[in-house]
């Protein structure tokens, strides 16, 4: 669905009706790209977003988008989306602020996501089964690097990196550390210090 698009719910089917770029106007007609039953817009028929901002609360649903996000590398607003009794994004978040547990369980998701994306770093990084390319020049075949590949390769990778240092950025995320030995901590020393 596009991000500017307008979505409308059936009235008897309760699935997504139709999308249109503009919003629809009182008595235009309508036909449910789910169930083709025909009807006119008025007010009172709700959009997409009011049908997910509806879904109340359901720890089952939590632990559902949680599961998705644990295992895939699909982003929760596709993931909300996706799935229509999933609670729209805003609402899965205005959960989250309510519910500690929710909370809590989203915050190991992702960073169980992080781990999965950081695998996949490892799986993309080896693949070289397309690194190069056989073409011809003049007479003979020769084999060269197949860059459109490796370039996205290596955008796969930095993508993957990105995210995981967000996800989980006291693993991932760049930090610079100085420390010294436990049982002879660094010390600052300030000598020769003048002051003009």
């Amino acid at each position: 669905m596009g991000r500017n698009k307008h979505v409308y719910v059936c009235p008897e089917c309760s699935e997504i009706a139709c999308s249109k770029e503009h919003p629809l106007n009182p008595g235009e007609p309508i036909t449910c790209m789910a169930c083709e039953h025909q009807f006119q817009y008025a007010d009172g028929i709700i959009t997409y977003k009011e049908k997910k901002d509806a879904v109340p609360f359901d720890m089952k649903i939590v632990e559902r988008i949680c599961e998705i996000v644990a295992t895939t590398e699909t982003g929760i607003h596709h993931i909300c989306r996706a799935n229509q009794e999933f609670p729209h994004v805003s609402n899965f978040f205005r959960w989250l602020a309510k519910h500690a547990e929710a909370r809590d369980m989203y915050a190991r998701a992702r960073e169980a996501q992080a781990d999965l994306m950081a695998a996949n770093i490892i799986t993309i990084a080896d693949d070289s089964s397309n690194d190069t390319k056989r073409i011809r020049k003049g007479e003979e075949v020769v084999e060269v690097e197949n860059t459109e590949w490796t370039n996205r390769s290596k955008l796969r990778v930095d993508a993957r990196k990105w995210a995981a240092s967000k996800l989980a950025p006291k693993k991932y995320g760049d930090k610079l550390e100085v420390s010294g030995d436990p049982q002879s901590p660094l010390a600052l020393q300030i000598t020769g210090m003048q002051i003009t």
